[in-house]
């Protein structure tokens, strides 16, 4: 999949220029990015940094390695989310700037508390294009189980022992069925652990005996 769709186009340009090391611009309206924001990113990849924004990005997308089509540029010659991607994929720095959109906007939603009713997640999570794969998961899915959990661990049943810098408690969310091996991101399949047990559902000696456990967690949940 192109598109890394947890980021809006003012990330992935400041992720753009956070990698190559120019100075971020702010989009103007209508999401548009400034050509001076691609003549900085062409002449740091040593390209010729002449010309019109679609003929700039077009240099740059081919550079780093990914292909260029007609979805990567729109009317009036704006580059498209799509084609900021994969300058981003073709930099190699995609999964460290998903993560952090991911975790940013988790930390944002719990704050909110519990929502009215249960995210619908994505039975087949978007698979991203990285130097190893890794995936789109949603924040919506995150938030709602570490707010159902309240500071608890749902396998111990122990309160964290620590908060977020936001000021709610630290818990990590797991996936029973590991994404990897086919896995919803759902809450149906999501689990809040301390990070002991989150250890322990990856690495221990009775991982396979604990994951069952904890699919019953799951399964007998009770939504308020």
């Amino acid at each position: 999949m192109d598109a890394l769709s947890g980021l809006t186009k003012q990330q992935l340009c400041d992720a753009i220029a956070d990698t190559v090391g120019v100075t971020r611009n702010v989009l103007g309206p209508g999401s548009k990015e400034h050509v001076r924001f691609l003549r900085d990113v062409a002449h740091k990849l040593g390209l010729d940094s002449r010309g019109r924004k679609h003929e700039l990005a077009q240099r740059i997308v081919k550079k780093v390695g990914q292909p260029w089509d007609d979805e990567c540029h729109s009317a009036g010659e704006t580059v498209t989310a799509l084609a900021l991607s994969r300058i981003l994929v073709g930099l190699g720095r995609s999964k460290e700037y998903v993560d952090a959109g991911y975790k940013a906007a988790v930390e944002q939603l719990i704050t909110q508390g519990p929502p009215s009713e249960l995210p619908v997640g994505s039975a087949s999570p978007t698979r991203l294009p990285v130097k190893r794969y890794s995936f789109y998961r949603d924040p919506h899915v995150a938030a709602c189980v570490l707010a159902y959990a309240r500071g608890r661990c749902e396998a111990c049943l122990r309160e964290a022992i620590f908060n977020r810098p936001n000021g709610t408690p630290y818990l990590e969310v797991h996936h029973v069925t590991p994404l990897a091996n086919g896995g919803p991101d759902t809450v149906e399949n999501t689990v809040a652990l301390c990070p002991n047990c989150h250890r322990r559902a990856h690495h221990s000696i009775d991982a396979v005996l604990f994951s069952k456990q904890l699919a019953t967690v799951v399964s007998t949940r009770t939504w308020p």
